[in-house]
């Protein structure tokens, strides 16, 4: 799900991976599995209707990016985590990056970290693999940085189905 509102001097971003119908349903069938197993099993009941309650509180959360007066702020999904807040002038462009070349990034940065340490190359045995994962398919804008420097996240992880292009457009535009 992804939400795109532009204003004369902002453009705010909402994304989220998770159908908050979905998220309900879940939630729902663990209250009733909880609810079926609350005489026989008393502690597996209490942990599903925890399950649910977390599930309903925190899986729906959404990553939230506004980019106004040359900042980009970024709030991500996660719950206790502090949110970002650049000069949108230190990235050059934004782009679409999918889950396996998010991780062959972060394999990258690893073995080069692991290099500078031992001063040899990372062994075989001990670097990622570079098989296909299940979740290739998903999708995010990310800043680039103009000079060195991880990537900024702007949107959540997202199904294909979510057009990403007007959203990669507009940050450009807002970039150039």
């Amino acid at each position: 799900m992804l939400r795109l509102e532009e204003s004369v001097g902002a453009l705010d971003v909402t994304s989220r991976l998770a159908r908050p119908r979905a998220l309900a349903v879940l939630a729902l069938v663990l209250l009733g599995a909880a609810w079926a197993a609350r005489a026989a099993l008393p502690a597996l009941a209490g942990a599903l209707a925890v399950a649910a309650a977390l599930l309903a509180i925190l899986g729906g959360r959404a990553v939230r990016a506004r980019v106004a007066g040359g900042i980009v702020s970024v709030r991500p999904a996660a719950p206790f985590a502090a949110a970002v807040t650049r000069p949108l002038a230190a990235y050059g462009t934004a782009a679409v990056e999918t889950v396996a070349d998010a991780r062959r990034r972060r394999a990258e940065s690893l073995a080069r970290g692991y290099a500078a340490r031992a001063g040899a190359e990372l062994p075989s045995w001990l670097a990622p693999r570079t098989t296909p994962g299940t979740h290739d398919h998903l999708r995010r804008i990310v800043l680039l940085p103009v000079g060195a420097g991880e990537p900024l996240a702007v949107t959540a992880w997202l199904p294909p189905e979510d057009d990403l292009e007007p959203l990669r457009r507009a940050l450009a535009a807002r970039l150039a």
